[in-house]
């Protein structure tokens, strides 16, 4: 089994410590498997950057989830599978992946197949989104990125690409922290109703 992890230990529940300072680990699990785990604080687009990067890699993210757990750290683990003509996944620098400016990636296409919003009390005032689709090499970018343009980010994502259709859902606050304006509802929901036309 070949194993590649950072500086720092997994951090477990009673290592607050640790989470001071990000980090990761990635294990290959079985041929093309691959479990990725992150921790410690992360740019705000960390998760829209990790879905384009790892999509240029040609790895594609199977299931994972992902959660806020202290002002800026997060921990987070998602099941990996590397395609034929993929970067070696135990080589990858995640956490370069995750500190990528949005402005100079390019979101992969995607298509909706559904989608439900609703505004929550979660996370200080938060608005729980879920989507269909079929899956696609780069989906989680390619939706998480022009989110992120409207200037909204997930406290809390899960993803299962395992099966059909994709069933991803994502608690939602501005970048600054807070609930999502009255202006961002509407643009999200101009681009969710974008991108499930045919």
């Amino acid at each position: 089994m070949r194993v590649h992890t950072r500086e720092f230990p997994i951090p477990g529940r009673s290592d607050a410590g640790l989470l001071e300072r990000a980090g990761y680990d990635v294990r290959h699990q079985s041929e093309c498997s691959y479990r990725l785990t992150l921790w410690g604080p992360l740019p705000e687009t960390w998760a829209a950057a990790l879905g384009i990067g790892l999509a240029e890699a040609g790895i594609r993210v199977v299931r994972g989830s992902a959660r806020r757990v202290d002002g800026a750290a997060w921990l987070g683990e998602f099941e990996l599978e590397a395609l034929d003509d993929s970067d070696e996944p135990v080589l990858l620098d995640y956490l370069a992946l995750t500190r990528a400016p949005l402005d100079e990636l390019a979101s992969p296409l995607i298509s909706l197949t559904g989608h439900h919003s609703s505004l929550t009390a979660k996370h200080g005032g938060s608005l729980y989104l879920e989507v269909r689709a079929r899956d696609r090499l780069g989906f989680l970018g390619g939706l998480l990125a022009p989110i992120a343009r409207l200037g909204l980010v997930p406290e809390e994502l899960e993803i299962d690409t395992l099966g059909a259709p994709v069933l991803d859902r994502f608690f939602l606050t501005q970048r600054s922290g807070g609930p999502p304006s009255t202006e961002q509802r509407r643009a999200l929901g101009g681009l969710l109703e974008t991108l499930s036309k045919p």
